[in-house]
């Protein structure tokens, strides 16, 4: 399967800050270590699900799989990092449909970053972003308004300094 990257190198040099399984235990992905659900500094109001009896597509590997299939879902979801330390970060959400196609807004700290998403056919999933985002009250919020969105995980990259 195809490793999938950070932000664009020509953005600025990133490094890897962190990332979150929403529903889901701690696995590793990209060689990046992803936390579970019962991670420190993160919140999810969405409600929980796993199917992991849903092919995705396009397929890939079996711990992206792990983590796209255990998601929080719901009209209106928010996930929150706290104590993040001020500087400028990309963030990526995995999205992903697990039955019916519907359409929703993605923001980030309140912005706009997705209007009108529409998650596709059964079992497509996809890593939306990079969006950047300047953090100053140490919080990260990305909520998902409009249709029933179904968010898996989140990653979190920090710009370095050069």
């Amino acid at each position: 399967m195809t490793r999938l990257e950070g932000p664009p190198r020509a953005t600025g040099p990133w490094r890897f800050y962190r990332a979150v399984n929403i529903n889901g235990t701690p696995l590793e992905i990209d060689g990046n270590r992803w936390e579970g659900e019962d991670a420190p500094n993160y919140r999810c109001d969405g409600r929980a699900l796993n199917s992991p009896h849903v092919s995705l597509r396009p397929p890939t590997d079996p711990q992206r799989a792990k983590m796209i299939h255990s998601f929080r879902w719901g009209r209106k979801v928010e996930v929150t990092l706290t104590h993040v330390p001020e500087g400028s970060y990309a963030v990526y959400v995995y999205v992903w449909e697990e039955t019916n196609p519907t359409t929703f807004t993605l923001r980030l700290d309140g912005r706009v970053v997705q209007r009108d998403y529409y998650s596709g056919t059964r079992g497509q999933w996809r890593r939306l972003g990079p969006w950047t985002t300047r953090v100053r009250d140490g919080t990260i919020r990305l909520a998902a308004r409009g249709g029933d969105a179904n968010l898996s995980g989140i990653e979190v990259w920090q710009k370095a300094s050069p």
